[in-house]
């Protein structure tokens, strides 16, 4: 949520709205003919522009906030999906479990927006070093994800699955609905120092990209795959090398 004057940084920009300062906050209260110049440029309530922006405020409310408080200025898009989505029916939800399969997982978030999107699904396995994050997944997820490794290799290789240690081998079928990754950033983001020194591509991660993850999709064979990466895998690779990683894919 907004700090007051966060919020009044939100009204200057979206309706022009200037804030007084009255006396007791460092300035001399205003003569009564400016007084009333002033209270006469104020928006009211009732004007088009601030009635807009508390419908604003209302609609981007979680509705399990009971607050007084208004809401960060970020969540604009609220309004502008609500518009474009208006007079569309929602479609029937999918009857049929979609299969998935998700690397270098995380929380496995992407289970959760089919959750809330009403999408059944199975998720033949995850891949996640953390055990915290592995933990988290079952929690929220329990037997509907089949099997937990703790590297896209080791889904790769088909060796036994964290949830399944004595088992010889822990195998999942081919050609899933969707498949789901999001390699290491850390080789391609611009937060890092050494982002675009020459011989970049030296990072211990890199090849998790481009070694790792081909060999997952080509045993797997997704009918549709997602890719996550920072903006900065469209970036020149290095100082000397205009050509970005994306490039490398040949898209």
């Amino acid at each position: 949520m907004l700090s007051d004057d966060g919020w009044e940084a939100v009204l200057q920009d979206v309706i022009g709205f200037q804030p007084g300062h009255g006396a007791g906050q460092g300035e001399e209260a205003p003569a009564p003919a400016a007084e009333e110049e002033l209270a006469a440029s104020q928006p009211s309530l009732s004007d088009p522009s601030l009635a807009e922006l508390s419908d604003m405020a209302e609609a981007c409310r979680s509705a399990t906030d009971d607050s007084d408080s208004l809401p960060d200025n970020s969540l604009w898009w609220v309004n502008l999906i609500k518009s474009h989505a208006s007079g569309h029916s929602r479609p029937q939800p999918c009857k049929v479990p979609r299969t998935v399969l998700s690397a270098c997982s995380g929380s496995a978030a992407e289970l959760m927006v089919l959750k809330a999107l009403g999408i059944p699904f199975v998720c033949w396995s995850t891949s996640e070093p953390c055990a915290e994050f592995r933990s988290f997944q079952a929690a929220n997820h329990g037997p509907a994800i089949h099997h937990m490794r703790k590297t896209m290799q080791d889904q790769v290789t088909d060796c036994p699955c964290t949830l399944h240690p004595e088992a010889s081998a822990c195998f999942v079928d081919h050609s899933p609905s969707l498949a789901v990754y999001g390699t290491p950033c850390k080789p391609y983001s611009v937060l890092r120092a050494k982002r675009f020194v020459n011989g970049s591509r030296k990072h211990v991660s890199y090849d998790v990209t481009f070694s790792d993850s081909f060999d997952w999709l080509q045993k797997h064979t997704p009918l549709v795959a997602i890719m996550e990466q920072v903006m900065g895998f469209v970036s020149p690779e290095s100082q000397s090398v205009e050509e970005s990683p994306m490039d490398r894919w040949g898209f």
